[in-house]
């Protein structure tokens, strides 16, 4: 099993199936025909979606009838990367480094969702497989995943599925990772104008707005002393986390003063709470860009306009409208009659919470406590694929998300890359959990 699924991880890598930039189209086609053929090489029936732009795929395997249905979803799409960017070799050619396989692509998503792959093709050869399974890739999950989501919404009869299982991401200190949700993101721009042009320092110097200025007090006004968030009700409805739950994540690994040289950190601001709770379980808005005036170098002029992006990240339980239309009437409320005031948002859905209370999820629990011979941890999520929100409010809420790659894979980043010897353990975990 371990030499299929190394010769079929070296093809596969070499598509650089880029959603991101148009004219890798040919190249995601590339890729799309070879796991087709892939799939039809194993007798299973393959169903190509080609209406929503680049295709989507449908693979099922009926091994009986009365047997439930599984789905495994993943995507065939990956980041841009190129030599350049200071990779140790071409980023689509499967190289070794040490004890990791790297190139682009390998962990988001092609190594993870090839696990499943091989095990389930090595399952229905033997006549061993204890589910019916459809696969359904996508090509668009790096740009939003619109598509595929569009299709589900349109066709949730065509989806039938008892059970959905995802991996992607990262484990948390390579310990087996059961996640139990996600947290969502939406972005708002904040644009102020005090005039219709940049006026002259010497003639308005301390007369006329500042838009600089302006922007500045509003924003400054969002924040108490202590960096909490003065948005009405921002932390309303956050979930109370249980003593186990904090306990757990005290245990996991945090390296405050690593994280300070590696990023020349002078605080991080964590007292009262550990690292995972904070970011796992607590809403956050940051600050990520201003903008004021029309150059960089010294210029005697009053800026006109000003602008600032914000990025929200909210948590279960949380609503998006709830949140924007506070957000929106926080900051109207604190803007000068004398300052025009626009605002503009990125459309978002809510965040995700998984059911957890499930046989499919004990199952996963107990084979990943046997092959990695510790307890698994359930998480939260930094991150979310929109998918998953589609697939719950849709189709089916039964899902496990199990992230197969090392805490230190670089996701998106150079020289991404996975542990050789996380291979094995993952095949066998997959294996015996399509079993009979």
């Amino acid at each position: 099993m371990k030499a299929d699924y190394y010769k079929l991880l070296k093809e596969y890598i070499q598509f650089p199936s880029i959603s991101t930039n148009p004219s890798y189209k040919k190249d995601i086609e590339n890729c799309h025909d070879r796991l087709i053929q892939l799939f039809k090489d194993h007798d299973l029936e393959v169903e190509s979606i080609k209406w929503y732009w680049n295709p989507i795929i449908i693979a099922s395997y009926q091994n009986n009838i009365e047997q439930k249905t599984w789905i495994v979803y993943w995507h065939y799409d990956v980041q841009s990367a190129s030599k350049d960017e200071w990779w140790k070799d071409d980023p689509f050619i499967l190289f070794m480094w040490k004890d990791k396989l790297i190139a682009r692509g390998i962990v988001d998503n092609k190594w993870q969702t090839l696990i499943h792959i091989v095990s389930i093709l090595k399952l229905i050869k033997e006549n061993k497989l204890n589910y019916n399974i459809k696969f359904i890739l996508e090509w668009e999950e790096e740009i939003g995943s619109e598509w595929i989501s569009e299709f589900i919404k349109e066709n949730p009869d065509n989806i039938k599925w008892d059970f959905i299982l995802i991996s992607d991401w990262n484990l948390i200190d390579n310990t087996p990772t059961i996640e139990s949700g996600f947290r969502w993101w939406f972005n708002a721009q904040l644009e102020i104008q005090t005039a219709n042009t940049d006026l002259h320092t010497w003639i308005f110097g301390d007369i006329i707005p500042n838009s600089a200025q302006e922007l500045n007090k509003l924003l400054w006004k969002l924040y108490d002393i202590n960096n909490k968030i003065t948005i009405p009700y921002f932390y309303y409805d956050t979930e109370d986390i249980n003593i186990n739950q904090k306990s757990i994540n005290r245990k996991i690994p945090f390296n405050q003063e690593k994280i300070k040289k590696d990023y020349d950190i002078k605080h991080i601001r964590i007292k009262d709470i550990d690292y995972y709770t904070k970011t796992w379980f607590y809403p956050c808005a940051e600050i990520t860009w201003i903008s004021s005036g029309y150059t960089k170098y010294f210029k005697n002029a009053i800026p006109n306009k000003a602008i600032a992006n914000i990025n929200f990240r909210i948590v279960p339980n949380q609503k998006y409208e709830f949140i924007k239309n506070n957000f929106e009437k926080r900051v109207k409320d604190n803007t000068p009659d004398y300052v025009n005031l626009k605002i503009f948002f990125d459309p978002s859905t809510n965040p995700i919470k998984l059911n957890l209370e499930n046989y499919y999820i004990k199952k996963a629990y107990d084979i990943l406590e046997k092959v990695y011979g510790k307890k698994p941890i359930y998480t939260r999520s930094w991150w979310s694929l929109p998918i998953i929100w589609v697939f719950q409010q849709y189709v089916c809420s039964k899902i496990l998300s199990i992230p197969l790659a090392n805490q230190d894979c670089n996701m998106h980043g150079v020289n991404e890359n996975f542990d050789i010897e996380l291979i094995e353990k993952w095949l066998e975990f997959s294996y015996k959990f399509f079993a009979k």
